[in-house]
Order: C-alpha cells, then sequence, then structure tokens
C-alpha cells in the first residue's frame, strides 16, 4: 500500500482532520519547496543543505512534538506520490504517522519555514527552523 493510500485509511479509520490538498494549493507548497530543494523533485533528502540529522528509528515520533498545536502538509517525493496532506496538529501527524510505516515522507508548513524528512533509513533531516528545534533536542540546549 503507497503512503498516500495508508494515509486515507488512516483517516477514515481514525477522523484526525487530515485531507488532500487541491491542484493549486499542491502548486504553491512545490513552489516552496523549491526553494529548499532546488529543482529536483525526487529524493528530495538528498538535495538539503544546512541542516542537522539524526538516525533513530523513533525519531518520527518526535516531528508531532514540533509541529506542536499548528497545521502542517505532508508530502512525498513528486516520482512517488503526487498527493499532500493538510494535517490540523502535531498530534494528529503523530497519531497518523503511528498508522502508517515504510515511506519516506516530508513535513513542512505552508510559509516554508521549516522542512523536515524522515525517511527509509531512519535518519530524521531538519532545516529552517526545525534544525534548532532538532539541535536542542540532541544536545539539550
Amino acid at each position: 500500500m503507497s503512503g498516500a493510500e495508508q494515509i486515507l485509511s488512516a483517516e477514515r479509520e481514525h477522523g484526525l482532520g487530515i485531507r488532500l490538498l487541491n491542484h493549486g494549493e499542491r502548486d504553491r507548497v512545490r513552489e516552496v519547496v523549491r526553494s529548499f530543494y532546488g529543482r529536483s523533485q525526487n529524493r528530495l533528502w538528498e538535495h538539503l543543505h544546512g541542516c542537522a540529522s539524526i538516525q533513530d528509528s523513533e525519531a518520527w515520533r518526535w516531528i508531532g512534538e514540533f509541529v506542536g498545536q499548528e497545521s502542517c502538509v505532508l508530502l512525498f517525493d513528486a516520482s512517488e506520490e503526487t498527493e499532500m496532506f493538510h494535517i490540523p496538529t502535531g498530534p494528529a501527524l503523530h497519531e497518523l504517522l503511528s498508522q502508517t510505516s515504510g515511506f519516506d515522507f516530508y513535513v513542512t508548513d505552508r510559509r516554508g519555514t521549516y522542512p523536515v524528512c524522515y525517511n527509509d533509513h531512519d535518519v530524521l533531516v531538519c532545516c529552517g527552523s526545525a534544525k534548532e528545534w532538532l539541535e536542542a533536542q540532541r544536545f539539550g540546549r
């Protein structure tokens, strides 16, 4: 089952308030993503610069904490999934991720102040405002 299929299934089962972004919204998010990743729309995590990262099989659990009560967008490499999802809060994101597995994903806000990636190598990559947050988590700052 693809990442998007897993997300839709989890939404049907748990009613987390997740919704698909329409084409215009997806285009705007892709433009924000390009500002961090450049032209590439595939294996985006390989194109990040100025980020902090950690390899930990449980690090995906931390993303919802970072997002907090704000909304976020969850997306994938364009070659794997074109769908993007609006997630209403960090706790909803955490619940969603706890119901899914096995795919690279990216989380950002609509303004693009941070890109966060969790990949199939169990690596959490954080840029922008998420970089400072991850460094504080790792080093207790």
